[in-house]
C-alpha cells in the first residue's frame, strides 16, 4: 500500500463513463435496460470507467472512495409522491496520484506499482 508522497507508476486510471439513465425517456433505454424495467429489476449504471493510458509515473497526493456503479429500482409509486426508486451505490476506494500541475488521476490500488 503506497502511502502518502510517495513515487508510483501506473497504467490505466478512472475517468467518468458518461453513463446516464432516464427512467421518463423509453425510447432511450437499451434492450437489456427495458428487460430490467419491465421485470422491476434495479437498473445498473457504471459511473466510471477504466482507462488504458502509456506508463505514467506520479505522486501520491491522497485517497478517496468513489461512486463505481449505481443500481437505480425498483420504482414505487405512492400517492404523495408520485414515482421514486431505491438506489444502492458501490463504492471503491482509489488513490489521486498527480503527474503534473494539471490533476490528479484516479487510479486503482491494484494498478499502482513502486517507481
Amino acid at each position: 500500500m503506497p502511502k502518502l508522497g510517495d513515487k508510483v507508476r501506473f497504467s490505466q486510471h478512472y475517468e467518468k463513463s458518461g453513463e446516464y439513465f432516464d427512467s421518463e425517456d423509453a425510447e432511450s433505454w437499451t434492450p437489456e435496460q427495458a428487460e430490467l424495467m419491465d421485470n422491476d429489476q434495479p437498473v445498473p449504471v457504471r459511473r466510471v470507467k477504466a482507462v488504458d493510458n502509456p506508463p505514467m509515473a506520479g505522486f501520491v497526493c491522497g485517497v478517496r472512495n468513489i461512486a463505481h456503479e449505481t443500481n437505480i429500482g425498483p420504482w414505487h409509486y405512492t400517492e404523495y409522491c408520485g414515482p421514486s426508486c431505491d438506489r444502492s451505490t458501490t463504492l471503491r476506494k482509489v488513490y489521486l496520484v498527480a503527474v503534473n500541475l494539471t490533476g490528479f488521476y484516479k487510479v486503482d490500488p491494484l494498478w499502482i506499482e513502486e517507481a
